[in-house]
């Protein structure tokens, strides 16, 4: 989790990826669902299983086993092309990942 637990309640958009929130953190899982219900908050799930939160997603993807961070890498390599992230950063300061999908670096790395 990247976020405070009083920050789950007071967001308009949650992302949750390969988690079984409810089963693990049952308090944070009841926190994102009162974020949904209560505040409208958007929920997005990206689990291949049918996971409790999934119930209240306003969007579920559901990767094939070993492309869930595909949509995340995606979207930071849209981020990245259209010069919203700090590419000096990002090729510095952050950690990559060894085992990401090779696809997409050879795809993107052009």
């Amino acid at each position: 989790m990247t976020n405070s637990i009083p920050e789950v309640e007071n967001t308009d958009l949650l992302l949750v990826t390969g988690s079984n929130t409810a089963e693990t953190h049952p308090i944070i899982a009841s926190k994102i669902r009162r974020a949904v219900q209560r505040r409208r908050a958007k929920l997005i799930v990206i689990d291949p299983r049918k996971v409790d939160l999934t119930h209240f997603a306003h969007l579920w993807l559901q990767p094939y086993p070993g492309t869930d961070l595909d949509p995340l890498e995606g979207r930071h390599r849209i981020a990245t092309h259209r010069a919203r992230i700090d590419k000096r950063y990002d090729r510095d300061g952050t950690i990559k990942e060894p085992g990401a999908n090779p696809r997409f670096r050879r795809e993107f790395e052009q």
